[in-house]
């Protein structure tokens, strides 16, 4: 379930699932819709995961893989497009569906967590990635890094998110929230010149991924995944 609130002209989107915070085809319907409303009158958005978890990945539909694969791309897609600021609190692990939604991320701010587990495990079960999802993991990382994540499989660290320059920030556990509202307070004072900024680094990205959801990419997906 995604849990949706407002507070102080900030949208917060909180993952609330048994299982590590997996979301299913409802709740990515849920956040497609949240995020097809007025968004751009908030302050900014934070992602955050309930009890020390962000998102463990995706519980694909059997029946349907095929719309759980397009509503994930859709949901990624509306993310990226976001002109507004955009935080991920990661509270904890960030595995598969999660890891790219971090992807979408302006701002990452962890927790100091060694236990925490990051990376796209589905590739050993025979899963892989679509187009625009490979698309969106280039834009974060170099190409080497990338393919190794890819190839192997293996989750990482933390440390190796910050290394990577995808986690901008480390914090306690208990100042999580209230760093991510900070970050998003300083923001407002040059909100417009942000949104000008971000708009240009991110418009011929934000093409092509469009294109690529547009041809249909998340279908070789889903033949993937009903031919396991």
């Amino acid at each position: 379930m995604i849990r949706w609130e407002k507070q102080n002209g900030v949208g917060i989107a909180t993952f609330d699932s048994p299982h590590g915070n997996m979301i299913d085809i409802i709740d990515l319907q849920s956040l497609k819709s949240l995020l097809s409303q007025n968004v751009e009158s908030l302050d900014g958005i934070i992602l955050i995961g309930k009890d020390k978890v962000f998102c463990t990945g995706m519980s694909i539909d059997p029946l349907n893989s095929l719309k759980s694969f397009q509503l994930l791309d859709e949901v990624l897609l509306q993310l990226y497009s976001l002109e507004v600021p955009l935080v991920v609190a990661l509270s904890g692990h960030c595995i598969g569906a999660g890891f790219l939604m971090l992807c979408c991320a302006d701002y990452v701010i962890s927790v100091d967590n060694e236990r925490m587990k990051c990376g796209l495990p589905e590739i050993k079960l025979g899963l892989g990635l679509d187009q625009m999802m490979t698309f969106l993991l280039l834009h974060n990382l170099p190409y080497y890094i990338a393919k190794k994540l890819l190839y192997s499989g293996d989750y990482v660290s933390f440390h190796h998110l910050q290394t990577w320059g995808i986690i901008d920030k480390i914090v306690p556990q208990d100042s999580l929230m209230e760093q991510s509202m900070n970050y998003l307070k300083d923001i407002q004072s040059k909100k417009t010149s942000f949104i000008f900024c971000k708009r240009q680094l991110r418009r011929r990205n934000q093409n092509i991924m469009h294109s690529l959801f547009t041809n249909g990419c998340y279908k070789e997906l889903s033949n993937l995944y009903i031919n396991l």
